[in-house]
């Protein structure tokens, strides 16, 4: 198995979120950088967020109007992006 994929399987998964604080604070981090770094004023298309986590940064992407598409090997975190989608 891959070690980084057995990591966050086994250990990091549990405490990933939790590790960032809040969601809302999470989100608005990356609200911020995005406005820092001018993406909220550029051309709308797709955006591919590689080990997206819980969703961090897709769910501010998503926000922004980009077509989001979520990629990580862990089915847990995965899982919550999903939830947070659902809410």
């Amino acid at each position: 198995m891959n070690a980084a994929k057995d990591h966050y399987d086994r250990q990091l998964a549990s405490v990933y979120s939790w590790m960032a604080g809040t969601p809302e604070a999470a989100f608005q981090r990356n609200r911020d950088l995005f406005r820092q770094l001018a993406i909220d004023s550029t051309p709308r298309g797709l955006a591919v967020d590689l080990g997206a986590g819980s969703g961090f940064q897709s769910i501010p992407l998503a926000e922004l109007g980009f077509s989001v598409v979520a990629v990580d090997f862990c089915a847990a975190l995965l899982s919550e992006l999903r939830d947070r989608l659902k809410a």
